[in-house]
């Protein structure tokens, strides 16, 4: 995990970090607050919500 940071905006609150995989930078939620930049981690899983928009959801390594 590169970075990560918490959001607060109605219905989009959660802890989200920018993970690099095969050198492509990805996005995604996470579940645990124990987080440190540098960590590794690995998708749970991916999907398309009903509105369209892409996620993808990570765990600890």
């Amino acid at each position: 995990m590169l970075e990560f940071t918490s959001s607060h905006i109605r219905d989009r609150e959660g802890i989200f970090g920018l993970v690099e995989m095969s050198g492509i930078k990805i996005v995604g939620s996470f579940d645990s607050l124990q987080l440190k930049e540098g960590m590794r981690v690995k998708m749970s899983g991916c999907g398309i919500r009903p509105d369209g928009t892409a996620f993808y959801h990570f765990v600890k390594a």
